[in-house]
């Protein structure tokens, strides 16, 4: 039906590898580094995680390498938080939100995520008060001007409904689409008994009933597999990723490696929905955030025999929404 051409996807990560074999379309005058480290972008500065997610987003299908992302037609866009000593402030991360409403983008990953207290618990509130007013108004913001931001839900396997002590940001902030991860145990590799489906709850996945907008694939494991000799890492996802060789006090010294591994975490899952994201907006270049969400969820539906707290909407059913 669609490539996903005509759509702009933000990234708001460790940075593109722009220069990968198997990714195409990343727009570097579009792009911009965050991170105060001088870099620029369109290199895995801050490490692997951003061509990872980038991969699963929109890797090429134009060539006989690798993987193919969701979305292969759409344009990418690398706005780098993070530098290589890892960590951003979270004023850095609205910023690079804000920047992409500047640039038209049609939708925003943001693979990432920290723990704040909640209101109650820290200076009278104010403190939480801050963050959650900030976020909300900035996520106001993008999809009120056009830009539909998807948020990985957290790898703590935290019931979000129910913790009253932390919040869980920015995927918490009203306006965004959280996902929650799924993935399969034994692909590939499981005797019976040692099965679960590709839909099951991931075993780390942060969900809660309200806190949850969607379920997507972003890899699982059977802990009690790893390093016994079987392929458990077939559960995980496969995507691009490219590294720099560093010297001992963190200065690059060479050309980036590239190549295709394996990862799991809420921040594989939200890429698809991403993805799909791209493919829905373009198949209907008339629609705004609201109504790209709105057919995101009506298609999804929570598999039979699992808790809702772990899907919100449902399943990601891509063609249904489509």
């Amino acid at each position: 039906m669609t490539r996903g051409e005509g759509v702009r996807v933000s990234v708001v990560d460790s940075g593109i590898a722009a220069d990968h074999p198997d990714i195409d379309g990343v727009n570097l005058d579009l792009s911009k580094n965050f991170s105060g480290d001088g870099l620029g972008v369109g290199g895995p500065y801050g490490g692997y995680h951003g061509t990872h997610v980038s991969g699963i987003v929109a890797a090429t299908d134009t060539n006989d390498l690798g993987v193919v992302g969701t979305a292969p037609g759409a344009e990418l866009v690398d706005c780098r938080v993070f530098s290589h000593g890892g960590g951003a402030p979270f004023s850095v991360v609205l910023a690079a939100l804000l920047h992409n409403v500047e640039v038209d983008s049609d939708v925003t990953n943001v693979s990432l995520g920290a723990y704040s207290p909640r209101s109650d618990y820290v200076d009278d509130g104010r403190f939480g008060r801050f963050y959650g007013r900030l976020l909300n108004r900035t996520l106001t913001h993008a999809k009120r001007e056009g830009t539909l931001v998807v948020m990985s839900a957290g790898n703590s396997g935290a019931d979000l409904q129910r913790d009253k002590r932390w919040l869980s940001l920015p995927n918490e902030g009203a306006q965004g689409l959280s996902v929650a991860a799924t993935g399969p145990v034994g692909f590939g590799w499981g005797a019976e008994g040692r099965r679960e489906p590709y839909r099951s709850p991931a075993f780390y996945t942060n969900y809660g009933t309200n806190a949850i907008d969607l379920a997507a694939p972003g890899g699982d494991a059977d802990r009690s597999t790893i390093g016994t000799g079987v392929p458990w890492h077939r559960d995980l996802v496969l995507s691009t990723v490219a590294t720099f060789e560093r010297g001992a006090d963190g200065e690059i010294t060479g050309d980036p490696t590239y190549g295709w591994d394996w990862a799991a975490g809420t921040s594989m899952a939200a890429p698809n929905v991403s993805g799909a994201a791209a493919l829905v907006q373009a198949n209907n270049p008339e629609f705004g955030p609201e109504r790209v969400e709105s057919a995101l969820t009506r298609a999804a539906e929570v598999p039979e025999g699992y808790d809702k707290s772990y899907y919100g909407s449902g399943y990601l059913n891509v063609v249904d929404a489509l």
